[in-house]
């Protein structure tokens, strides 16, 4: 099998029929010459509508946990008013 990229002392080491399919890089190693690679625009789309979708589901979590922290308020002064009445409020103390 061979390698997408290599380094020269594997590239010197590969018989000269096998050297051709391969391009010398800037970086000084070698990658294996493609002439088409299957299409990945789907995987590309996929990724941002998850993205999308994970960023919508964000920020609806923050909104509701600022939604439940105000109810969470709420229900604590709702109790503290009804311990300066109890005899009126009784019903809402816990």
């Amino acid at each position: 099998m061979l390698d997408f990229t290599i380094d020269e002392e594997k590239f010197n080491a590969l018989e000269e029929t096998v050297k051709e399919f391969y391009q010398k890089q800037n970086d000084g190693g070698y990658q294996l010459t493609i002439n088409s690679l299957p299409s990945v625009d789907g995987l590309k789309n996929k990724n941002t509508e998850l993205l999308g979708e994970m960023k919508k589901e964000r920020e609806l979590r923050l909104q509701l946990e600022e939604q439940l922290a105000n109810f969470e308020v709420a229900v604590v002064l709702i109790q503290a008013f009804a311990l300066t009445n109890p005899t009126k409020h009784s019903h809402f103390i816990a």
